[in-house]
């Protein structure tokens, strides 16, 4: 194999390991259930940190493009709309746990607002999104050319 091959066959390797085995790039359920697979992340973090959640579906959005990109994205993203009850510090402790468990998830819209009722808890909501395959074959290609650059 020459250097070049064995460069991309290392490249196709790891985007495989990070999206079968890593767990990174998040994989649908039962041909294209990312809800089930995404929720069981975050109910699992929010029982490791004691935080109670409410999950919704927010959809699909794509990636931020480069001007001079002209490819379309190979990725995009799955978010979850999530409603933490609690204080800042369960908000926090969930954050560090969907961040050792998936670390190119990502959060944004994170809104904090008091309760006047309870003066330690907050209504927290935030998006948070995983990488996915913009095509569900492309796992499957990179298969392939990793199968064909080994033989």
């Amino acid at each position: 194999m020459k250097r070049g091959q064995a460069r991309n066959a290392e490249i196709l390797q790891n985007l495989i390991s990070l999206t079968r085995e890593g767990g990174h790039i998040l994989q649908p359920r039962f041909g294209g259930n990312y809800k089930l697979v995404a929720q069981e992340i975050v109910e699992r973090a929010a029982e490791d940190a004691g935080a109670t959640v409410d999950i919704r579906e927010a959809g699909f959005s794509a990636l931020p493009k480069p001007k001079q990109q002209k490819d379309p994205s190979l990725l995009k993203y799955y978010r979850l709309n999530i409603s933490v009850r609690g204080g800042v510090h369960d908000l926090v402790r969930l954050a560090t746990r969907l961040e050792n468990s998936s670390p190119y998830c990502s959060v944004d819209n994170l809104s904090v607002k008091a309760q006047d009722r309870t003066p330690g808890g907050h209504a927290i909501s935030m998006i948070v999104s995983w990488p996915v395959w913009a095509n569900q074959d492309t796992l499957f290609s990179f298969e392939q050319q990793l199968s064909e650059l080994n033989r």
